[in-house]
């Protein structure tokens, strides 16, 4: 039935023409049935989840949603709550929940990895910026001065993963000249 408004393919692929499958196909092809559950199917396939943690290193294994982690952070200051979520004998890995903007800073003994989970932002790194969003890991060597400031719509939530292993607090605020420490512009806002 060529021309039918409820033939998915023009023909079947050669896989379905051998024997009960190919009629089973053939049926299935003419089906209203298939034209609205195959949407639910891709829809259901394609659905997205919320990113899960899973720590599986020294200590407690554990996996939770990001909602359950970030319901165990403190308050590091105001607008800023964070936690550690684990060591290894080379990094420290912190859980960080932000909705307001950092101070332009340096780490001087370690190089820092963020992984964003939820929220959008723009990082700035020497004077370069970038947009940040879920699923983007945001690498930052020592001695870089740097600062996030995340969108105001939502909380961004991320790991900050600290390398060698953080022993002591190591962030040293800068003074930036006024032009280079001005809220980022729309290049950073567009590449998100």
């Amino acid at each position: 039935m060529r021309g039918s408004p409820f033939v998915l393919w023009p023909s079947p692929p050669a896989f379905v023409t051998a024997g009960h499958i190919g009629q089973w196909g053939a049926r299935m092809r003419r089906s209203p049935f298939v034209l609205w559950l195959l949407p639910l199917v891709l829809g259901a396939c394609t659905a997205s989840q919320e990113p899960r943690l899973v720590w599986e290193g020294a200590g407690i294994a554990r996996a939770q949603s990001i909602t359950e982690a970030t319901l165990a952070l403190r308050p590091m200051e105001p607008g800023r709550d964070g936690a550690a979520w684990g060591e290894s004998t080379d990094a420290t890995f912190r859980l960080l929940q932000t909705t307001v903007a950092e101070h332009p800073h340096v780490h001087d003994e370690h190089d820092l990895t963020i992984v964003i989970l939820a929220g959008h932002g723009i990082l700035t790194v020497t004077g370069r910026e970038h947009g940040a969003r879920p699923g983007d890991v945001l690498h930052i060597g020592r001695g870089r001065v740097h600062w996030f400031q995340p969108d105001p719509s939502e909380p961004v939530v991320a790991v900050a993963i600290f390398t060698p292993r953080l022993n002591a607090a190591d962030s040293r605020v800068v003074e930036m000249p006024e032009e280079e420490n001005a809220a980022p512009t729309g290049a950073a806002l567009q590449s998100r």
